[in-house]
């Protein structure tokens, strides 16, 4: 064998082509989104359990009825009602049995409502506004807002870490554009991220559901997102609030946004604008003051 053969023979058994990482093939896409839909199944049906669990510690009607002395044909058939409300009527019923349950089961309620709560602001099924007007409904608007306001930060932060953990791959190859233009428009707001996100939250000028689940996907610090969430929530809950107070005289979700509530959302956008519009001003301000020495 001549030395040219050795010398490439040896070559080839030192040289290898690398392997490709394992973990390029749990990466792909249709990984991706396997893995996104087996962890979000888990956690929720965690979290459903947990809820049936809250709900079944409740004393059923028929003991709600024996507790009040109410009879029970008329407390089963008329007065007493416990599920989702599809009407204002309905939510009214419901309204009346829960404070039954306020008075003679009070905290097997409180529970049952604050994890209800968690769970449906978790996984951003609609229903907090319901509850928002329920607590009015049972509580006075300062207690109620102090409720609101503890357990939507504990749901606002399980629905970051949520989507953080679960989705964010799925996520990032589902909305690729909208979460780049996203995260090229908090480029731009770095130094007042907080004024600016407190601001998408308290108005329209983007999806809820979209800042919700882009959040946690482009790196927004937690405590800026749920600082953001739970402010920038309050006005609209204490609407609700209030309207939970003056429930009977309510017949669709509609009369909440009277001219009053409506001027009072605008007001506290406005204020949240602030910061962002001074922060840019100041700079020319500064510069002209400087230039005005100067001279």
């Amino acid at each position: 064998m001549h030395v040219k053969d050795i010398e490439q023979q040896n070559q080839h058994i030192l040289y290898r082509e690398p392997r490709k990482p394992r973990l390029l093939v749990y990466t792909s896409a249709p990984w991706k989104w396997l893995r996104a839909i087996v962890l979000l199944g888990a956690l929720y049906g965690v979290f459903l359990l947990i809820v049936l669990w809250s709900f079944a510690r409740l004393p059923k009607l028929e003991h709600l009825a024996a507790a009040k002395a109410i009879g029970e044909d008329d407390a089963l058939d008329n007065r007493l009602v416990l599920k989702v409300p599809n009407t204002f009527e309905e939510l009214n019923k419901v309204k009346d049995t829960l404070r039954m349950y306020k008075d003679e089961f009070e905290m097997d309620l409180m529970l049952f409502l604050c994890i209800s709560y968690v769970f449906l602001q978790t996984f951003m099924i609609p229903g907090p506004a319901i509850l928002n007007i329920l607590f009015g409904s049972l509580y006075s608007v300062s207690k109620s807002l102090l409720i609101v306001m503890a357990i939507s930060t504990v749901g606002t932060t399980l629905n970051f870490f949520v989507i953080k953990v679960a989705l964010k791959d799925a996520l990032t190859s589902l909305l690729p554009k909208r979460i780049g233009a996203f995260q090229a428009e908090l480029s731009r707001h770095q130094d007042s991220l907080l004024s600016y996100m407190l601001f998408v939250r308290l108005t329209p000028i983007l999806p809820h559901w979209f800042v919700s689940i882009a959040s946690p996907v482009v790196g927004i610090p937690y405590y800026v997102f749920v600082a953001a969430t739970v402010l920038g929530h309050v006005p609209m809950n204490l609407i609700a609030i209030h309207g939970g107070a003056t429930l009977s005289s309510l017949h669709g979700i509609q009369d909440l946004y009277t001219f009053k509530n409506v001027m009072f959302l605008i007001c506290v956008a406005i204020i949240a604008l602030i910061p962002i519009c001074w922060k840019r001003i100041w700079p020319y301000i500064s510069k002209k003051k400087k230039s005005a020495l100067v001279i």
